[in-house]
């Protein structure tokens, strides 16, 4: 009779759990594919928070020499305009890399908070940093830092951290007076605006003011710049989609092989324990008996018998 293998059973359970791992593993990562592609090409807004992070759906400049107090307050006036504040982008270099530095009178006006680390500047000398920066500078919130713009070093407390692809996250915020310390000849040019309804419909009101320079179409034109990645978003899901496919179907035609395998191995061995055994008695001068019983000898059974138990020997005796 064959006894089980304790070691070659825990080998098994372990291949086994291997097995649905990687199942598990591989499904895993077609859902998230799937749920990657719906959220990317299937909401627009969704995709621009997502990969740029905060931004405006209309951005105003006004001409040189213009009134901007009563230019902002048109500007609120205005049909299909939700919402309207002070706010522009500068640039400037940091540690040698090119940085963006989003400046607005009051950051709490935005649509969405950036920060997940602390909070949003409020006064002259707090900042917020994109992580990416923070990773750069090894700062974190409640830290100290000194810029300097060539006006003269500025120190700024560090209040929080913003995620958001913007600037591949190498951004800084800062109110209009915090970025004065910085270049302190720096005014307000442009208006951030939330729009409802048809936005080109808004940007034409917005185009007639005198005091308007020109009005950017912000969502339509970050749209079209990360069209081209968005492209390869499809092929990109359905070539994971496809990879996984086939690597669950190798991993389950590998564990029902190994089922049939252990099951044929199971049946071969309740067949042998099933099978008469002979015993042999010596003889007085060391020869050896014929079987008590009578017992066919596992050489001379047919078919399967014959392969399975040749290892097997049969007790013949030496004389009759």
């Amino acid at each position: 009779m064959i006894e089980d293998d304790p070691v070659s059973d825990a080998s098994a359970v372990r291949s086994e759990a291997n097995c649905a791992l990687t199942v598990a593993f591989v499904t895993s990562t077609a859902v998230f594919a799937f749920g990657m592609t719906s959220t990317l090409v299937g909401d627009q807004a969704r995709t621009t928070e997502m990969m740029v992070g905060e931004i405006e759906d209309v951005t105003v400049h006004a001409r040189d020499g213009a009134d901007m107090t009563a230019l902002l307050n048109r500007v609120r006036a205005t049909e299909g305009v939700t919402k309207a504040f002070s706010s522009t982008v500068e640039g400037i270099y940091v540690s040698g890399a090119s940085t963006l530095v989003m400046v607005t009178d009051d950051p709490s006006a935005w649509r969405y908070n950036p920060v997940f680390s602390g909070r949003l500047p409020r006064h002259d000398n707090e900042i917020v940093l994109g992580a990416r920066l923070a990773d750069v500078l090894h700062v974190k919130v409640n830290d100290t830092y000194t810029f300097d713009k060539g006006a003269g070093p500025a120190e700024f407390l560090v209040t929080g951290i913003a995620t958001g692809g913007r600037g591949m996250g190498q951004y800084m915020i800062l109110t209009t007076g915090g970025y004065q310390r910085l270049s302190p000849a720096f005014t307000q040019r442009s208006f951030a605006i939330y729009t409802s309804g048809d936005r080109s419909a808004v940007i034409d009101r917005l185009k007639a003011d005198p005091d308007v320079e020109h009005v950017t179409d912000t969502q339509q034109g970050v749209a079209a710049e990360l069209s081209s990645y968005l492209f390869l978003v499809p092929g990109l899901s359905f070539s994971v989609v496809g990879l996984t496919s086939g690597v669950v179907v190798l991993v389950v035609s590998l564990m029902c092989r190994r089922c049939w395998f252990k099951l044929g191995t199971t049946s071969g061995s309740r067949r042998q324990s099933a099978t008469p055994t002979a015993s042999c008695h010596a003889r007085p001068g060391g020869r050896t008996s014929r079987p008590r019983r009578s017992a066919p000898c596992w050489g001379s059974w047919p078919g399967p018998w014959r392969h399975q138990h040749s290892s097997a020997r049969c007790c013949v005796g030496s004389g009759s």
